[in-house]
């Protein structure tokens, strides 16, 4: 970039912020900038949606990590139909499980850092990234159940992660069969 050269704002999370501060300074928007913060502003990010949190910043989602619940991260763009079908699957879902854990979506298109430095393989991808205690680092699991609310109770059940008492179709039936076997 040469001397005088005005930078062209970034597509992400921060961008909008240098363009929020340019606002607060009364400072000309160029016609780019100006989009991308209306298009910001008209799709409401980064803001909660039901009981998923959408992701502003790696330090927001080390804090959410770090409250010692099974995260379960939904890493989306918006201009992708796959991920607005997930992004509705897991706002169905979350509500079913809010003791046991925790759901989150990271837009890639505004918070590419998280993206990136958390591998994400493809998008949309669902993780699971778990730390009980500040002790440990925060384990990454790929999540590969069905985007149900029975895939992310076996999922908890699978990995031990649940505190519920609830029991898998497999266990039920187990003791059902024990339960036969003993009458007989």
């Amino acid at each position: 970039m040469q001397k005088g050269e005005q930078k062209d704002f970034a597509w992400s999370y921060s961008g909008i912020l240098d363009i929020k501060r340019k606002l607060e300074r009364k400072e000309e928007l160029t016609w780019k900038e100006y989009l991308f913060y209306k298009y910001h502003a008209i799709t409401s990010h980064p803001k909660p949606r039901g009981n998923v949190t959408v992701i502003e910043s790696e330090s927001h989602f080390d804090e959410i990590v770090d409250q010692g619940k099974p995260v379960f991260v939904l890493f989306v763009t918006p201009y992708k139909y796959t991920c607005e079908h997930f992004k509705k699957k897991i706002r169905e879902i979350a509500p079913h499980f809010p003791n046991d854990a925790n759901f989150v979506e990271v837009d890639c298109s505004i918070t590419p850092s998280v993206c990136y430095s958390k591998s994400t393989a493809s998008i949309p991808s669902m993780d699971v990234y778990y730390r009980p205690n500040l002790k440990v680092k925060a384990k990454k699991f790929r999540f590969s159940y069905s985007y149900t609310s029975y895939g992310v109770s076996s999922f908890l059940r699978d990995y031990n992660l649940t505190t519920s008492n609830d029991y898998s179709i497999y266990e039920l039936m187990k003791k059902k069969l024990d339960h036969l076997s003993k009458e007989e």
